[in-house]
């Protein structure tokens, strides 16, 4: 059973149907979903949504349990990547990100892991 949350749509649950008669069960927030859940994925459109799914109200920082893992496959800023891995670590989370390739081009590695933690992708990726 996986639990599932569409913030950005809260309305369109009927959008989940399959997945809900497959065994998911809904959430209707972050927060909801953080609770029942120790393993998150998220792919959002941008910065903004993340810091709202993430950290706004309800958001998944508030749900997750000390120990729990959040794999953010979005396109983001290795800058803001390090907040969030900052806080979310303070509190005994795990937050794992997405390097972008463009990120990866301004590494002087020579390995491009697909996902980083963000204390790691501090030391492979340099702010432009």
């Amino acid at each position: 059973m996986h639990p599932l949350c569409d913030e950005q749509r809260p309305v369109r649950q009927d959008s989940a149907t399959p997945h809900l008669k497959a065994g998911a069960t809904w959430a209707d927030n972050p927060k909801a979903l953080a609770a029942q859940s120790q393993v998150l994925f998220t792919s959002l459109p941008g910065p903004p949504e993340i810091e709202a799914v993430a950290l706004g109200s309800n958001g998944l920082i508030e749900g997750m349990e000390k120990g729990s893992a959040w794999f953010d496959l979005t396109t983001n800023s290795p800058t803001l990547v390090r907040r969030r891995h900052q806080t979310f670590s303070e509190r005994g989370l795990h937050l794992l990100s997405r390097l972008t390739l463009s990120a990866f081009r301004r590494s002087s590695t020579a390995i491009h892991p697909s996902m980083a933690a963000a204390s790691e992708a501090s030391a492979l990726v340099h702010d432009a």
